[in-house]
C-alpha cells in the first residue's frame, strides 16, 4: 500500500512570461553553487517562490523541488516527499527508498537520509534542491535531519532553502566555513529600475517618473505590495490622487489593496475568491465541489490573466494557489462576511479530497469543519497504512486535535492512537491508559483481537514471554484472516518470543508466516527481516545449507530492480558472512561484511557490532592482530555510542577476552573475568528451556580461559552444562562447538582416545553441513587431533579435508595459534603409507627392510620417504623422527 503523494508539491512552478527579470539575485544564487547550501529568508511577499522557480527552470543545473505543507511536518511524511523531489532527478530512485518507510519502526529519519546520501553519491548528476517553505518545519527531528543531510551532503548537491524566519539549523558554523550563501530581505527588495519594469511594462500602468518613485519608496520594494498596488491603479481613474494618498505600514496596505481588490470584482467572482480561500491547492474540480460554480476553470484562468494574487502549480495549468498574503485576506474577509458557510466549505473540500484518495487533506478538511465523526472515520479508514508506514506522528497530530471526550467515546479511535504512541516510543503509561478504554468497552472480537497484539508487543517490551505468548495467540484468534498488517505484526512477535523461549520449530513457523503475510501486504522491510531470522535459527541448528539460501533469499527480496540493496539486506549479508566464514572461505566472508557494514550503518547498530566481531576473528586467523584490535575498538565504539541493548557491549566484551587470550595478555583477562564475576555469571543462569546466546558464549569464553591457564578439568564443568542444554535444544552448531572444544580439552590432558571419541563426534555432525572453522579455529591442538584422526580411520575423508582447509590458509595463522600452544604442526598430512614408512624409519629399519616388510619396490621406498620430509619440512631420518615425535604421530597404535 502507497499513499498518494500531491505531485504539484514536488513540481518546478511554471516560469511567468511577462515577469521582471532579475538577473543580479540569479546571479547570487549561481555563485552560492559552490558552497553546501543557500538560504532565502524573508517574509512573505517578496518573491521567494517566482525567484526559485525562474532558478529551477533557466539554471544550468536540474532542480529537485520539495514545496513544504504544514502537513508534512512529519519525518516520515516529510522524507516521503524528500524522496518523491529526487525522483524528478532520477525517476528509479524511489524503488530503493519507499520499501524503506514502508515498516511501522523504521529507523531514525537521518539513519534513512543516509541511504539517500549514498545513493546520490553514487548516481546522480549534479542538481539543486530547493525546499520551499521550510518556516512551516517545527519537528526537531526533520531540522535535525536536514542539518545531518547539509553535514554530509555530496559533492554534486547543492541545497537551497526557501523560508520566512531562519531555521534552527547551525548557521553560523556554515558561515565560518564559507559553505553557506545568504540571500535576505534587502536582497530581495525591488530596486528602482526593478519595480517601474514591473509597474509600467509587466502592470502596464504608464507612470511617470515621480510617481513610480513614491511607488518604489512606500512599498520599500515589497514586492506584494507593488503588485497589491498595481492591481488597485488598474481601476483608478486619477492615478496621480491614488498615488498621492498611497500610504502606511506593510500590513495596512494588505488589508487596504486587497479590499479594493476583492469590491472591484463581480459577485460571482468575489464568492468564488472568499469560499476558495480554504483551499492549500484549487483546481477546477475541487472548486466546483467547494463553491458549486460550473465555470470553474474559466474564473481560474480569469484570475491568473489578471494577475490576482494566483500562482500556477504545474506547466498545464490545472493546479493553483494564492498568494498566501492575499489568501490570509481572503479567509478573514470570509470569516466577516460568510462565517456561517465555512464549516461547509470544509466539509465539502473533505468530501472531495476522500473521492480522489486524498485522505490527508479530507481529514485535515473535516477537522477545519468540525465534523468530528468524519474526522474519526476516516483517521481510522487510513491508520494501517499510516502505521505501515511509520507515520505514527500524523495520527497522533490528528486525533490530539479532537476534543478528549470525543476521542475517549470512541475505543476503536483509541486504540488507533494507542498503536500510534507504542510505535513512536511513548511511555507505556499513555499507551496503557488508552488501551484500558478499548478493553472496558463492548467492541468487535477484530478490535479485541488489535487490543491483544498490542498488549503482546507490550509484554514482550517488558521481558515477559509467557505473557506476550499468552496474547499473540489469543489475538491471532480474534483477528480475521485477510487483516494482513496485524497478522504479519503478531506473526513476527511470536517468532522471537518462541525463539527467547527455544522453541526454535514454532519460532520458524512463526517467522515463516510473518515473511509470506509481510510480502502479501507489501511490507519488504519485515520479509527480509523474517527470512533472516529464520536462517540465524537454521545456523543455531548447524543447517548451514539451508541458513545460506534463506539468507540469499533474503538478500534478492531487499534488491531492486536496478541492483540496489535497502538496508535491511545488511542481515541477510551478515548471515551470508559468517557462513562464509564456517566454510573457510575468509575473503568472500569479508567482501560479504563489508557491504554489510555500509548497509547496517544505515539500519541496525547490533548488526554492525556482529559484523564487526566477525571480521575481527577473520583478522585473528590471518595473522593480523593489531587490525584484529582496531576492528574490536570500532564495534565497542558503536554499541556504546547507540546503547541500543546491553547485548552488543557484552558480545564485544566476549570477543575481547578471547583476542587477549591470543594476545597473551593474561593480566587483562583476569582482570575481566573478576569484573564480570564471569564464573558466577556463567553457573547461575542455566536454564534448559530458554535460549540464551550470552550464556552461551560466557561459557564458552570461560573456558577458553581456563584452557590459557591449564586448568582443563574447570573448562570441562563450564562446557558440560553447555552440550546438555544444547542437545535438548537441537542447537546442533553449539553441540558440535563442544565436542570440538571437549577434543582439545581431553588431548591436552593426554587422553588421546577420549579426545578421538569427542572429535568423531564433531565430525559426523559437521560433515554434512561443511564445518570447517569451528574445528580450525581451536589451534594447533585440534590439527594434531585431525592428523590423528586422519592416520587412524576416525572419519577420515573429513578430517583430510580439514588439513586441506588449514593447509590453504595464509601461512599467518600458524604463527598465531603458538601463543597458546607452541608446538609444529603439518601442512600436509601424511597418507596411510606414509605413516606406516615413517614408524619403520623410527623402529630404525633400512630402505631395503622397509621395502621387503612392505612388499613394494626400493625406488617407492625412497619416493615414500622424500614425501615425507617434505610434508615434516626436515632433511633426514633423525630430525623426521624427532618432528614426528613432536606431532605425537608416532604415539598413534
Amino acid at each position: 500500500m502507497t499513499m498518494p503523494l500531491v505531485v504539484t508539491k514536488v513540481k518546478v512552478p511554471p516560469v511567468r512570461e511577462n515577469r521582471v527579470l532579475r538577473p543580479r539575485l540569479l546571479e547570487q544564487l549561481k555563485a552560492g553553487l559552490g558552497r553546501k547550501l543557500t538560504l532565502l529568508s524573508s517574509p512573505a511577499g517578496f518573491g521567494k517562490t517566482t525567484l526559485l522557480s525562474e532558478f529551477a527552470v533557466e539554471g544550468d543545473r536540474p532542480a529537485a523541488w520539495f514545496s513544504i505543507d504544514e502537513e508534512d511536518d512529519d519525518s516520515n511524511r516529510f522524507l516521503s516527499y524528500l524522496i518523491a523531489s529526487l525522483e524528478t532527478i532520477d525517476q528509479g530512485f524511489g524503488e530503493s527508498m519507499y520499501p524503506l518507510l514502508q515498516t511501522p519502526k523504521p529507523e531514525r529519519i537521518e539513519t534513512l537520509l543516509a541511504v539517500v546520501i549514498n545513493e546520490i553519491e553514487a548516481a546522480f548528476p549534479p542538481f539543486v534542491l530547493i525546499i520551499d517553505d521550510y518556516h512551516l518545519i517545527s519537528s526537531p527531528d526533520i531540522h535535525q535531519a536536514i542539518a545531518f543531510l547539509i553535514e554530509h551532503l555530496p559533492e554534486q548537491m547543492h541545497m537551497v532553502i526557501a523560508t520566512r524566519a531562519d531555521p534552527p539549523l547551525a548557521l553560523s558554523r556554515l558561515r565560518v566555513r564559507a559553505q553557506l550563501s545568504e540571500i535576505r530581505e534587502n536582497d530581495l527588495r525591488f530596486s528602482n529600475a526593478e519595480a517601474a519594469e514591473f509597474l509600467n511594462q509587466v502592470m502596464e500602468l504608464d507612470l511617470a517618473d515621480e510617481q513610480l518613485a513614491v511607488m518604489e519608496r512606500r512599498t520599500e520594494g515589497w514586492a506584494a505590495g507593488l503588485q497589491l498596488a498595481a492591481l488597485s491603479l488598474q481601476d483608478q481613474a486619477d492615478k496621480e490622487r491614488f498615488v498621492e494618498a498611497f500610504a502606511g505600514s506593510n500590513r495596512y496596505i494588505l488589508d487596504y489593496l486587497g479590499q479594493e481588490v476583492l469590491d472591484h470584482q463581480d459577485g460571482q467572482v468575489r464568492d468564488f475568491l472568499l469560499q476558495t480561500s480554504i483551499l492549500e491547492r484549487l483546481n477546477a474540480s475541487l472548486c466546483e465541489a467547494v463553491t458549486g460554480a460550473s465555470n470553474s476553470q474559466e474564473i481560474l484562468e480569469y484570475l491568473e490573466r489578471n494577475h490576482l494574487f494566483i500562482l500556477p502549480l504545474d506547466q498545464e495549468r490545472t493546479w493553483y494557489r494564492y498568494h498566501s498574503l492575499f489568501q490570509d485576506f481572503l479567509l478573514k474577509s470570509l470569516q466577516r462576511s460568510q462565517s456561517d458557510q465555512i464549516a461547509v466549505l470544509h466539509q465539502k473540500a473533505s468530501i472531495w479530497y476522500e473521492g480522489q484518495g486524498y485522505v490527508d487533506e479530507a481529514i485535515e478538511h473535516a477537522l477545519s469543519a468540525g465534523d468530528h465523526q468524519r474526522a474519526m472515520d476516516l483517521i481510522e479508514s487510513t491508520a494501517e497504512l499510516r502505521l505501515m508506514r511509520s507515520e505514527a506522528s500524523s495520527i497522533i497530530r490528528w486525533i490530539e486535535t479532537l476534543p478528549e471526550e470525543v476521542v475517549l467515546s470512541r475505543p476503536t479511535l483509541c486504540l488507533t492512537e494507542a498503536w500510534a504512541l507504542m510505535l513512536r516510543g511513548s511511555p507505556l503509561e499513555k499507551v496503557d491508559s488508552r488501551l484500558k478504554v478499548v478493553e472496558s468497552a463492548h467492541v468487535a472480537d477484530q478490535v479485541l483481537g488489535s487490543a491483544a497484539a498490542l498488549r503482546a508487543f507490550l509484554s514482550s517490551i517488558k521481558g515477559d514471554a509467557e505473557m506476550s505468548l499468552e496474547l499473540s495467540l489469543r489475538a491471532l484468534q480474534l483477528i480475521p484472516e485477510d487483516h494482513l498488517f496485524l497478522r504479519s505484526m503478531v506473526a513476527d512477535n511470536l517468532g522471537m518470543v518462541y525463539l527467547m523461549r527455544g522453541d526454535f520449530d514454532a519460532s520458524i513457523e512463526s517467522f515463516t508466516q510473518a515473511a509470506e503475510i509481510s510480502r502479501q501486504a507489501g511490507n519488504t522491510m519485515i520479509a527480509v527481516g523474517a527470512l533472516c531470522n529464520m536462517a540465524g535459527i537454521w545456523m543455531l541448528q548447524g543447517q548451514l545449507k539451508r541458513a545460506w539460501s534463506a539468507n540469499e533469499q533474503a538478500l534478492e527480496l531487499a534488491t531492486d530492480r536496478r541492483g540496489r540493496r535497502l538496508p535491511v539486506a545488511g542481515k541477510a549479508l551478515l548471515g551470508l558472512g559468517e557462513i562464509a566464514r564456517e566454510w573457510n572461505d575468509l575473503d568472500a566472508a569479508t567482501g560479504y561484511l563489508n557491504e554489510g557494514l555500509e548497509l547496517f550503518r544505515l539500519f541496525g547498530e547490533l548488526g554492525s557490532v556482529l559484523s564487526y566481531v566477525t571480521l575481527a576473528r577473520i583478522k585473528e586467523v590471518q595473522g593480523d592482530l593489531d587490525a584484529a584490535q582496531e576492528i574490536v575498538d570500532l564495534a565497542r565504539q558503536l554499541a556504546i555510542q547507540f546503547d541500543a541493548s546491553t547485548m552488543d557491549d557484552e558480545l564485544v566484551d566476549a570477543y575481547q577476552a578471547q583476542l587477549w587470550i591470543v594476545q597473551g595478555k593474561n593480566e587483562q583477562v583476569d582482570g575481566w573475568v573478576e569484573y564480570k564475576q564471569l564464573k558466577k555469571l556463567v553457573t547461575e543462569n542455566i536454564g534448559p528451556l530458554r535460549f540464551n546466546p550470552m550464556w552461551e558464549i560466557y561459557s564458552q569464553t570461560l573456558a577458553r580461559v581456563y584452557i590459557s591457564q591449564g586448568k582443563y578439568d574447570d573448562a570441562l564443568r563450564v562446557i558440560e552444562p553447555m552440550l546438555e542444554i544444547a542437545e535438548a535444544s537441537q542447537r546442533m552448531r553449539s553441540v558440535l562447538r563442544v565436542h570440538a572444544m571437549q577434543a582439545v580439552i581431553y588431548s591436552l590432558k593426554g587422553n588421546t582416545q577420549i579426545a578421538l571419541e569427542k572429535l568423531e563426534k564433531a565430525l559426523n555432525l559437521a560433515k554434512a553441513e561443511g564445518f570447517v572453522r569451528t574445528f580450525l579455529d581451536e589451534g594447533k591442538p585440534m590439527v594434531q587431533l585431525l592428523y590423528q584422526a586422519a592416520a587412524r580411520g576416525v572419519v577420515p575423508d573429513y578430517a583430510e579435508h580439514l588439513l586441506a582447509a588449514y593447509a590453504s590458509s595464509k601461512p599467518a595463522e600458524v604463527s598465531i595459534r603458538s601463543k597458546m600452544e607452541d608446538h609444529l604442526v603439518l601442512l600436509e598430512p601424511l597418507s596411510a603409507r606414509e605413516n606406516e614408512v615413517l614408524k619403520l624409519i623410527a623402529d630404525g629399519k633400512t630402505n631395503q627392510e622397509i621395502a621387503v616388510m612392505l612388499h613394494i619396490s626400493l625406488s617407492t621406498v625412497k619416493g615414500h620417504i622424500s614425501n615425507i620430509y617434505g610434508k615434516l619440512s626436515v632433511h633426514n631420518r633423525t630430525q623426521a623422527v624427532a618432528r614426528a615425535n613432536e606431532l605425537g604421530i608416532l604415539t598413534i597404535s
